[in-house]
C-alpha cells in the first residue's frame, strides 16, 4: 500500500473550451492583467497629476525638463481594511510602484479605512482636499449620485470583463469622469 499524499485537482482539466463558465485560472489570470492595466493608468494619471518634473522647457523645446529634487508625498486614504489585502494590497503595490519609477520622488502613504478618515467617507476626503488620492467603490455613493453604481460593478450586472470593455472600450470612462467632475473630482 502507497504512503504518497492523496492529492485532488482544484479544478478539472479540459481540452473543451466551450464551457460557458472559465476556469478558475482564466479568472485569475484576467485579474492581473486587469490590475496591471489598472496600475498602469493610475501610475501614469498619478505621476502626470504630481508634475514631477519642472515646467521648464527641455534642450528640444518639446517635454518639461525632468527634476530628480523636487520630493512629492501623498496620503491615499482606502475604504478598506489592511486585512483585506487582495484589495488593499493593491493600493500598497501602486504607491510601491510609483516610488520605484519616480527613484524615490514620490511617495504615496496608504491609510486603511478608519486611520484618517472612515471607509464610506473616502470621496469626500478626495473632494475636500483632506487627502490626494482615495481607493473605494463607487457604489458607496449611490446617496450622492445613483449613476455612481455604474463605475464599479453591481450584483446582476456586467461581469468583470464586460465592465472593463464598457469603461475602457465604449465609452464608459468618460462617462464616469463626467460624474465625478461634478464634485470636482478627476
Amino acid at each position: 500500500m502507497s504512503k504518497d499524499p492523496v492529492v485532488f485537482p482544484l479544478s478539472k482539466p479540459s481540452n473543451d473550451n466551450t464551457s460557458a463558465v472559465p476556469d478558475s485560472s482564466s479568472r485569475r489570470a484576467l485579474f492581473r492583467r486587469a490590475g496591471s492595466v489598472v496600475s498602469g493608468v493610475a501610475v501614469g494619471a498619478v505621476v502626470g497629476a504630481a508634475g514631477c518634473g519642472s515646467t521648464e522647457p527641455s534642450a528640444e523645446g518639446g517635454a518639461p525638463a525632468v527634476s530628480t529634487g523636487r520630493r512629492v508625498r501623498w496620503r491615499l486614504a482606502s475604504s478598506f481594511p489592511r486585512s483585506l489585502d487582495t484589495i488593499f494590497g493593491g493600493a500598497e503595490e501602486l504607491a510601491a510602484r510609483v516610488k520605484a519609477m519616480t527613484g524615490g520622488n514620490f511617495d504615496i502613504r496608504v491609510y486603511p479605512a478608519g486611520e484618517l478618515v472612515p471607509g464610506l467617507q473616502v470621496m469626500d476626503a478626495v473632494q475636500n482636499a483632506t487627502v490626494q488620492a482615495g481607493q473605494t467603490c463607487s457604489y458607496y455613493y449611490i446617496g450622492k449620485k445613483p449613476a455612481l453604481a455604474f463605475d464599479t460593478c453591481v450584483p446582476f450586472g456586467l461581469s468583470s470583463r464586460q465592465q472593463i470593455a464598457w469603461l475602457e472600450q465604449s465609452g464608459g470612462r468618460a462617462l464616469i469622469d463626467g460624474l465625478f467632475a461634478d464634485f470636482g473630482i478627476k
